[in-house]
């Protein structure tokens, strides 16, 4: 097994996800504008509600995407890596 190397992916599929990110991170932003936007009467009242089951796991998943997401962790074709790893020698493998 090569280390260093990264798997090759369709540059399509790239920027595709680099712009959903974007508009992600712009509609998170813009969310965020409104809401201090608001007077804290507004805000107090409304905040009760917005503690739904699951909204902050998603909040958190949309504001922490392009980390957890980063290429450099990107494991590419886990069949192949298993396969590599299979023939590969027992000081490779160390």
């Amino acid at each position: 097994m090569t280390t260093g190397t990264k798997p090759w992916r369709d540059p399509r599929v790239a920027v595709g996800e680099l712009l959903l990110l974007e508009s992600a991170k712009r509609a998170l932003a813009g969310a965020r504008v409104l809401w201090k936007g608001l007077p804290l009467s507004v805000r107090s009242w409304v905040s009760p509600g917005s503690r739904w089951p699951g909204l902050a796991h998603v909040l958190s998943y949309i504001g922490t995407y392009d980390e957890t997401h980063d290429i450099g962790n990107f494991a590419g074709s886990l069949v192949v890596v298993h396969q590599q790893y299979s023939r590969s020698s027992a000081d490779e493998k160390r």
